[in-house]
């Protein structure tokens, strides 16, 4: 509803098909995953759920947390890039993708999706 022309609805499309072409958020879930299982295992070697133990799995977990919020942050990258790339070959101006953010950045307004 906030896109002015077909370009910056291109765009934005582009930007989460590519998401899905590069498995983002399947490649996300299953790094998680791993790392939840080993905080499963590390928790009852330190102690069980009290004091200390509870300390290192909050901070394992904040430190996870971190960790992949860093590579959503390369994912959504990924994808804008790519995004543009399919928008030129469907014969859409790219450009149009750059100024629905401005249009945004503007209106004070912030682009969100699901989580990748």
């Amino acid at each position: 509803m906030l896109a002015d022309h077909e370009d910056q609805l291109a765009g934005v499309m582009a930007h989460e098909m590519s998401h899905v072409i590069d498995r983002h958020a399947t490649r996300a879930y299953s790094n998680q995953q791993k790392y939840s299982v080993g905080l499963g295992i590390l928790g009852p070697l330190l102690g069980g759920r009290g004091g200390v133990a509870g300390l290192a799995n909050l901070a394992a977990q904040f430190g996870i947390s971190s960790y992949f919020l860093k590579n959503s942050r390369t994912a959504e990258s990924q994808a804008d890039l790519l995004g543009t790339d399919i928008m030129y070959d469907a014969g859409y101006d790219p450009q149009g993708f750059a100024d629905f953010f401005v249009k945004l950045q503007r209106e004070g307004k912030s682009f969100k999706t699901n989580p990748h």
